[in-house]
């Protein structure tokens, strides 16, 4: 499933993001605390929000993001030592202190 536009679940309690798999927008997940992976998502184009998903525990197929915008990080999950690992690609865009 592809988004056109921005999507926006702020604490919300979803689970999962089901078949998205690219988001033509910001994905905007703060404080969606019941998140554990982002699944099968591979693409975001704007800014990724992840703040306070403090469950998250991978990026799952996330392999792209627009080189402008960043991943906001702070009091996920998602720790330097797992993108290092797992996603070192994207390290230049991650941001853990907003």
């Amino acid at each position: 499933m592809i988004i056109n536009g921005n999507l926006y679940l702020i604490s919300s309690e979803i689970e999962s993001l089901g078949k998205i798999k690219t988001v033509n927008g910001k994905l905007n997940l703060r404080g969606c605390y019941k998140l554990i992976s982002l699944g099968d998502l591979e693409f975001v184009d704007q800014t990724l929000v992840l703040s306070g998903c403090k469950n998250l525990k991978d990026l799952g197929k996330l392999r792209k993001l627009n080189n402008r915008y960043s991943i906001k990080l702070l009091e996920s999950g998602i720790t330097k030592e797992y993108i290092e690992k797992e996603k070192p690609w994207l390290k230049y865009n991650c941001d853990w202190n907003n």
